[in-house]
């Protein structure tokens, strides 16, 4: 798989107003104090601490609903200083997938 390389949050938002007008882009704010308590819960413990089996794996659809709702609410909390940013870029729109997507409240 491809690394993609980190972009500190400055460039971001420059990227993010060069893209063109005809595209949807979001740029999601992740690492803040609900994804950071998400990632304990379901990864850092279980799979890192105890070694056990991955709980996304057997637990998938109540994994993806905690998810969304912990995305959602760093989103509505904007974190100073988030850990990571993801940029979400939709072209040639024909549905919004961007305001339609799983991860959204």
């Amino acid at each position: 798989m491809a690394r993609v390389p980190a972009i500190h949050p400055a460039k971001a938002d420059a990227d993010h107003n060069a893209i063109c007008d005809c595209s949807q882009r979001l740029l999601v704010r992740l690492g803040g104090s609900a994804c950071n308590a998400l990632h304990l819960r379901w990864i850092t413990w279980p799979v890192l601490v105890r070694r056990t089996v991955d709980p996304r794996d057997l637990q998938t659809t109540e994994y993806r609903r905690v998810l969304a709702k912990a995305i959602a609410e760093d989103m509505r909390r904007p974190q100073l200083s988030p850990a990571f940013y993801a940029l979400l870029v939709q072209s040639n729109v024909k549905h919004e997938a961007l305001t339609t997507a799983w991860w959204t409240p």
